[in-house]
């Protein structure tokens, strides 16, 4: 895990678009080659879900801490 978390960490970076702050939390979009990732991020705290709006599919949450 040491080896590869820079590695995703820069993949990523790469393809996610500038982040947009609100007062409150930092909203954050990441657009993959085959689908869209969306973030929100409060108080250390980092909830992601998959865009499958296109496809009727429900979305995947996934909960993450920053630190």
């Amino acid at each position: 895990r040491p080896i590869t978390q820079p590695v995703v960490e820069g993949i990523l970076y790469l393809y996610t678009d500038v982040p947009k702050d609100y007062v409150f939390f930092t909203r954050y979009t990441t657009r993959l080659p085959n689908q869209t990732l969306h973030g929100v991020g409060i108080a250390g705290q980092f909830v992601s879900w998959l865009d499958r709006s296109s496809t009727g599919e429900p979305c995947d949450i996934f909960y993450n801490t920053l630190f």
